[in-house]
């Protein structure tokens, strides 16, 4: 959906902002405003830079964030020859509205921002993870190729256009897909993402390494001081760890999770709330195995949840993607390989000792 504007733009200072909380808040504030069509606010900066439909006098402005907190805003002006005027500017702009699929965090909007703000075409880029969308302010009109292109150098990104239509007089969105995406499309799957480590090294891994050694650890320690050490102990209280913590890495970004996770599992791809609902399942588990409650259906479970998910795994490794491990969540970068299959594949085998050794 493409509308050409005729929008002001003028620069403030703005004090009393002292975190992020507060940046948010006074964009929202002012994006109230009618005749605001929107608000960059840095609080960094102390700085805004507002895009008006309708030009108003600050007082408004002030009167409206003096309702929320201690805020100040006035106009920065520009001085010439002793004589103080007015920063604003009056230009064309060109807006449009597009689906952005591949984000999983702030930090992904927050990258996207950037990097297509850094392109001279665009003034400003409105980008939301919540809604998967964006709003991009453009001086001069770029095609979505162009956007695409600069996207897929920074991750697993999709843009597409959003396209108005009029149909009965209802206002429908039609995805116009440019052909870049195609292009991707022809020799990887859009789950590749190009941010990742390309090849295998102990730094990459070192997280993983860590909390596994970690478990491990605390599983043999608490056999002390090892007099009647027993193997099925020491699985059992590795699995609870594991899956406790693994559910725990998971649950700090849950939307995040399923994102990635889906772009492996052969479940997941198929039906989208079986990555909100894994790290539930994982944690269940992981209680059942620490109080050792039904061992039976726990080790079923745990064999039948985790074959399935090492389908998907082996499949990706076999097919050489470069995508993203969800195993710790979003939290960390890691890339799915070989250590990934062993990982499933282990914990499958315990379960299967557990099920069947007396």
């Amino acid at each position: 959906m493409k509308t050409l504007e005729q929008i002001h733009i003028k620069e403030y200072k703005i004090t009393g902002m002292t975190c992020k909380g507060c940046e948010a808040n006074v964009k929202k504030t002012l994006e109230a405003l009618p005749q605001i069509e929107t608000a960059e606010i840095s609080v960094e900066n102390g700085e805004g830079k507002l895009y008006f439909k309708e030009d108003i006098p600050t007082t408004i402005l002030q009167e409206k964030l003096s309702k929320i907190g201690n805020y100040k805003i006035t106009e920065k002006v520009s001085v010439l020859n002793g004589n103080a005027k007015s920063m604003t500017t009056l230009e064309q702009i060109i807006t449009k509205e597009y689906e952005i699929t591949g984000m999983t965090c702030k930090g992904c909007e927050a990258k996207i921002k950037k990097a297509l703000e850094a392109l001279p075409q665009i003034e400003t880029a409105e980008i939301s993870v919540e809604n998967g969308e964006g709003k991009l302010y453009f001086k001069e009109d770029i095609s979505t190729t162009i956007l695409q292109e600069k996207l897929s150098k920074i991750g697993n990104y999709i843009i597409t256009e959003k396209k108005k239509l009029l149909k009965e007089n209802a206002v429908v969105y039609e995805e116009v897909k440019a052909n870049s995406i195609e292009s991707v499309n022809q020799n990887h799957t859009v789950t590749e993402t190009n941010d990742l480590p390309n090849e295998f090294s102990f730094s990459t891994y070192k997280p993983l390494f860590l909390i596994v050694g970690f478990i491990l650890g605390v599983s043999i320690l608490v056999q002390y001081p090892f007099t009647d050490f027993s193997g099925m102990l020491l699985m059992r209280n590795f699995m609870a760890g594991f899956f406790i913590v693994f559910a725990f890495f998971k649950l700090l970004n849950l939307k995040g999770f399923a994102m990635s996770y889906k772009m492996y599992d052969v479940v997941a791809a198929k039906w989208k709330g079986w990555g909100l609902i894994y790290p539930f399942v994982e944690l269940s588990l992981g209680i059942a195995y620490l109080i050792n409650v039904f061992p039976l259906y726990v080790n079923l479970i745990t064999v039948i949840v985790l074959g399935i998910s090492s389908i998907g795994v082996i499949k990706s490794n076999l097919d050489n993607k470069k995508i993203k491990c969800a195993c710790l969540g979003d939290v960390f970068n890691l890339p799915m390989s070989t250590v990934t299959i062993i990982e499933d594949v282990s914990m499958v085998v315990m379960a299967l000792v557990m099920l069947f050794v007396v």
